[in-house]
């Protein structure tokens, strides 16, 4: 399967710059998704990709094969990439069979019914839809129907899948197990699959690579984890995470934080020592804990809300004018407008400039 390198791409409509100067290598067999919000240019550079969509400037290369290149007018049409696009309506035709639907596209080819049959029993095994060839699209789950328009895609040849928003259209419960569905489909096949969506939680728990887009431009490029736990900037620290990170304005002084507004004193670790003057801390919900004690890296705040979750409790606290979100495990006891003392676990902490949002400690 093919690298797929982006060289300064960029895309404008006009005067307004859709994707600017966008750099990306994805990987052999990744599960590479483009994540961000709307407008932010994930959709244009997945159409770029395919061919669908004619960038201003720059270069893309599939396996080494130079698809466009805007200094020597170099385009290669879509159907020539050997890309394969799954839709978000998977796009099945309801009147044929689940064989027929996966056959349509060789038989366009006019293929031999051997080589058909021999090709469309590799991609069945593939996708592990072996036994529901006589039925039709409408008598399908949505992870049959699916799994049915990847082997569409796969029995061509094609080397990589390109899917935009697939699971948009679906109701929670079924976006869950779509998910898994993709991931054991990535898994099994091996497939190179670059993913668009807007949701975070999606790009989370499916990926090996994300990159995170807003206005044209990439954020970040990272695994999931790195994504989560090392921000680079505070856009994708708020953008990413169910429960939104707490963000304070805060000075290093004498190595410690500090915030006079607020009151507070933190410790710097080693790994912060190096920061120095205004800048921002920032710290997920579920790094902060109620405790009983104080320390050194305890606050004293007071409890605005307590919203029982299940297997967790989401609380939120006001400290002064600021609030705090908490996630704190099932049972903890809190109460509205209690004072309560939360613990601050420094080694998980992320310090931002003010002026940039750009992360200190990234690297």
């Amino acid at each position: 399967m093919p690298e797929i390198v982006l060289t300064d791409l960029n895309k404008y409509f006009g005067d307004v710059g859709a994707v600017k100067d966008l750099d990306l290598v994805i990987p052999d067999g990744a599960f590479f998704t483009l994540l961000g919000p709307s407008g932010c240019g994930k959709t244009t550079t997945l159409r770029m990709i395919a061919g669908l969509t004619k960038p201003t400037t720059g270069q893309i290369t599939i396996g080494g094969k130079t698809v466009f290149d805007s200094t020597t007018w170099t385009i290669v049409p879509p159907g020539k990439r050997k890309l394969g696009m799954v839709f978000q309506s998977y796009a099945l035709w309801p009147h044929m069979t689940v064989w027929e639907n996966i056959a349509f596209p060789l038989r366009i080819k006019k293929m031999s019914a051997d080589t058909i049959k021999t090709k469309i029993d590799t991609v069945m095994d593939q996708v592990q839809i072996r036994g529901l060839e006589k039925r039709y699209a409408s008598e399908l789950s949505g992870g049959q129907q699916q799994r049915v328009a990847v082997a569409r895609e796969l029995v061509t040849g094609v080397d990589v899948l390109l899917m935009d928003e697939p699971l948009g259209n679906l109701d929670a419960q079924l976006r869950i197990e779509m998910r898994s569905e993709l991931k054991k489909l990535h898994a099994s096949t091996g497939q190179t699959i670059i993913y668009v969506t807007h949701d975070q939680l999606e790009a989370m728990t499916m990926s090996t690579h994300v990159a995170v887009m807003k206005d044209g431009l990439l954020q970040q490029l990272s695994g999931p984890d790195d994504i989560y736990a090392k921000p680079r900037n505070t856009f994708v620290a708020e953008f990413i995470g169910d429960t939104p990170i707490n963000l304070l304005d805060m000075e290093v002084k004498e190595g410690r934080l500090e915030s006079k507004k607020l009151g507070i004193q933190l410790p710097l670790t080693e790994q912060h020592k190096k920061v120095k003057g205004k800048v921002i801390l920032g710290i997920r919900p579920e790094c902060l804990k109620v405790v009983t004690e104080q320390s050194p890296t305890t606050i004293k705040a007071i409890v605005d809300t307590v919203l029982p979750a299940g297997s967790e409790v989401l609380l939120r606290i006001r400290l002064h004018e600021e609030f705090l979100n908490i996630v704190a495990p099932r049972g903890v006891q809190a109460t509205m407008d209690q004072d309560i003392y939360i613990d601050f676990d420094m080694n998980e902490v992320c310090i931002f400039d003010q002026d940039t949002g750009t992360n200190l400690l990234a690297g």
